[in-house]
């Protein structure tokens, strides 16, 4: 086994227990009783890693069916535009 190939099959994996971790630190973040416009940033952010967590299991089931999903590009430009959307809400917080 080559070392490319070693790292496509492990490196989305590894971006899963990533994610998992992250999860577990967004869920402490948002537990925290602070101010609703406070932590709006976060849940979008959150949100947004979560739809790239689906898009990585996609992804993952997609290397073992053989299959190319297209739903994979739609949820990248969702999640791209919820990151963009929770700077400009923060940008808007600190004004």
């Amino acid at each position: 086994m080559n070392l490319d190939t070693a790292l496509l099959t492990a490196a989305p994996f590894f971006h899963l227990m990533l994610f998992f971790l992250l999860g577990g630190v967004f869920i402490v973040l948002l537990t925290l009783r602070k101010e609703k416009e406070v932590l709006l940033p976060w849940k979008v952010i959150f949100a947004a890693v979560l739809l790239l967590l689906v898009e990585l299991a996609l992804g993952i089931a997609a290397g073992y069916s053989g299959s190319i999903i297209v739903v994979r590009g739609f949820l990248d430009l969702l999640a791209s535009t919820l990151f963009i959307y929770a700077i400009l809400v923060q940008l808007e917080l600190l004004r």
